[in-house]
């Protein structure tokens, strides 16, 4: 898989792209953003815990940083398997 990380511009913290973030809990979702130098309150950027938040993503980009909810994992993998929603994959820091 390529890196999409360079095609997405992120301007004083606010990316160019949908952001879904899938975090356990929020502190989670703040330090990668953080980290990305993203501002974690941009419209673009939006935390994933429960099925209410996966509604009107297409398009998006995902980050998984895990999810305990079985209900969350078997939609994403749909979303997934369907291109609704794609990978976005970060260097390692």
């Amino acid at each position: 898989m390529s890196f999409v990380w360079e095609k997405i511009e992120v301007v004083d913290g606010e990316p160019s792209e949908k952001i879904l973030i899938i975090a356990r809990k929020d502190g989670y979702m703040y330090e990668w953003c953080r980290i990305h130098e993203i501002n974690p309150r941009s419209a673009n950027v939006r935390m994933v815990t429960g099925l209410r938040d996966l509604l009107m993503i297409t398009g998006s980009y995902y980050v998984d940083l895990g999810t305990d909810d079985e209900n969350v994992r078997t939609l994403l993998e749909r979303l997934k398997s369907m291109d609704v929603i794609r990978p976005l994959l970060t260097p390692n820091i």
